[in-house]
């Protein structure tokens, strides 16, 4: 069975998230954080002597972003790069735009926990008039492969349908590792979390 390494990144903060907005297939920017965040990234990995193949990334902007920004430190920016919506944040749905701890407030910080981490249980499905339906089911890139139907209905955490096509037979055989200082990567983690919390 073959052996690969895979490092994965997660985009630098979002002006949405800047916000504590909910953002999913919305194609948010990044914020000035979120670009000193990629750099930072990339410096890591350049520091630690990583050297890549390719290169996987969303359809969405800030992961471009975040993915260009980090091959640009390394020195790597001519590694094939491959584009798929299966590697897009999670589709929220209904809660598209909508404040994370208002949400929590209105429904309880326990449901949207479920709503952000759950494999089966939805967010509210995006009604075609929600203020953003049009600016996602329209968008050119998902319309060769994705119906309107098949773009509202996707729950799945990122990367889940993507990291199976590449090997069915995909299993980790070495704990998830974090580069850069412990304590820093654990306070980003548990901002991240925070998220959902009522103010």
């Amino acid at each position: 069975m073959a052996k690969y390494r895979i490092v994965m990144v997660r985009h630098g903060e979002s002006e949405w998230n800047q916000l504590n907005l909910f953002c999913g297939w919305f194609d948010a920017g990044l914020s000035e954080k979120g670009k000193n965040e990629a750099i930072a990234a990339g410096k890591a990995l350049k520091d630690s002597g990583y050297r890549f193949d390719e290169a996987h990334t969303s359809v969405l902007t800030r992961a471009q972003v975040t993915l260009g920004t980090i091959l640009k430190e390394i020195d790597q920016e001519n590694i094939p790069i491959f584009k798929t919506w299966r590697l897009n944040e999670r589709h929220y749905g209904g809660l598209t735009g909508m404040n994370k701890a208002e949400t929590a407030a209105k429904y309880g910080e326990e449901q949207v926990q479920i709503w952000r981490r759950s494999f089966d249980t939805p967010p509210p499905p995006m009604e075609a008039d929600h203020k953003y339906y049009d600016t996602i089911v329209k968008d050119e890139r998902y319309k060769d492969e994705l119906s309107n139907d098949q773009i509202m209905s996707l729950n799945l955490p990122t990367g889940i349908p993507f990291v199976y096509e590449l090997d069915e037979n995909f299993k980790p055989v070495v704990s998830m590792k974090f580069l850069g200082d412990e304590e820093t990567v654990k306070a980003a983690m548990a901002a991240v979390a925070a998220q959902g919390k009522a103010k």
